[in-house]
């Protein structure tokens, strides 16, 4: 992965840094460590975001802090699918899952961004909705050393694992 010193430019979501080229793994641990601390806020007011993606991601400049854009959820719900990007949402968003959406759904979608920071594609990549909401509900994805990050540790394949899992209370 190529080592990249640029900061990011004053109202720079995460998407747009990301479409620049692979970040360096020190840069991917602090915006993963920034964006759950961002996600922390929310989540100590008992609330959750429940539509976190790198298009709502802003990064401050040169700091490499981050700013959640989007309202947050309510305290719990069902089938509460944030802002509809289902290539983020977790299993209990699809409504499909017989569980109540809470804060846990914004570790799930944590999981899939810094999937795609390491990897550079999303962990499920299809068109179909139905076959993307089968995806979250019913597939694991690859571990990300097998995807276009061979040097990776065996700690981010299991934090992604532990993000990722379909069952909210694992």
């Amino acid at each position: 992965m190529k080592q990249d010193s640029a900061t990011p430019e004053k109202g720079t979501t995460l998407a747009l840094l990301m479409e620049r080229g692979p970040l360096d793994l020190n840069r991917i641990l602090l915006l993963a460590i920034n964006i759950a601390d961002a996600l922390d806020a929310i989540h100590r007011e008992e609330r959750f975001h429940g539509g976190l993606h790198p298009g709502i991601i802003a990064l401050v400049q040169e700091t490499w802090h981050v700013v959640l854009l989007e309202n947050e959820g309510p305290r719990e719900t069902v089938g509460y699918m944030g802002d509809g990007n289902l290539g983020y949402i977790s299993p209990e968003q699809t409504g499909r899952m017989n569980r109540m959406v809470d804060y846990r759904t914004d570790f799930y979608s944590l999981g899939i961004v810094v999937y795609a920071l390491l990897t550079g594609v999303p962990p499920f990549m299809t068109e179909d909705s139905a076959e993307m909401i089968h995806c979250h509900i019913a597939k694991r994805p690859n571990p990300p050393h097998a995807m276009n990050a061979p040097f990776l540790s065996s700690c981010w394949a299991h934090l992604c694992r532990s993000c990722l899992s379909p069952d909210a209370d694992r």
